[in-house]
C-alpha cells in the first residue's frame, strides 16, 4: 500500500488528539493506484452484410487501445477480394485516418467510409449477377498493424447503374 509522507506526518501531529483528528487522518490518507497492465490494441470493422445496386459500400473502422499509452494512427488500407461469383474486386484505396490519436483504454472511430455505389461496366449487369466479397481493412500505428475483414453478399442482376 502506498502511504504519502504528508499523511505519516499528519499522523504523527496528531496522534492522541481525539476522533476527530482520526478521521482527518483517515481522509487525507492517499489510495493505492494499480498499475496498468497492457491489453491488446484491436481493430473493429462493421459494415452490412449485403448490398445492391446503387447502394454505397460504407463501412465504420475503430480502434480499441487497450495499451497503456496513447497510440498514433499513420494509415488505413481497403482491399476487397471476391470469394464467389464474377464481380470485380474495386482497386485498393488508401485513406488518412479521421483521428491520429488514440489515448490509452479509448475506442476511437478512425474511418468512417461511404465508397460510391455498386455498379457493373456498360451497358449494366446482366439479370443475374450476384457475388460475395470480402473487404479487409489495414490499419498501420505507432504499435504495428491491425487488420480486420468483413464479408458482403453483392446483388447486382439487372443493374442499370454505369459505373464511372
Amino acid at each position: 500500500m502506498y502511504i504519502s509522507v504528508r499523511s505519516i506526518l499528519l499522523a504523527i501531529v496528531l496522534t492522541g488528539c481525539g476522533d476527530d483528528a482520526k478521521s482527518t487522518i483517515d481522509a487525507s490518507a492517499e489510495t493505492e493506484v494499480a498499475p496498468c497492465v497492457d491489453e491488446p490494441v484491436t481493430l473493429t470493422v462493421t459494415s452490412p452484410s449485403t448490398y445492391a445496386c446503387g447502394v454505397a459500400f460504407a463501412a465504420t473502422v475503430s480502434v480499441d487501445n487497450g495499451s497503456c499509452k496513447p497510440i498514433t494512427v499513420q494509415k488505413v488500407e481497403l482491399t476487397a477480394a471476391v470469394t464467389e461469383g464474377v464481380c470485380e474486386a474495386a482497386a485498393p484505396a488508401s485513406y488518412p485516418p479521421s483521428t491520429a490519436s488514440v489515448g490509452r483504454g479509448k475506442t476511437v472511430v478512425v474511418l468512417d467510409l461511404a465508397t460510391g455505389p455498386f455498379c457493373c461496366r456498360a451497358p449494366g449487369c446482366p439479370a443475374t449477377l450476384e457475388c460475395d466479397e470480402t473487404f479487409t481493412f489495414t490499419v498501420t500505428t505507432s504499435v504495428g498493424v491491425l487488420t480486420s475483414s468483413v464479408d458482403a453478399h453483392v446483388s447486382l442482376g439487372g443493374c442499370g447503374e454505369v459505373c464511372r
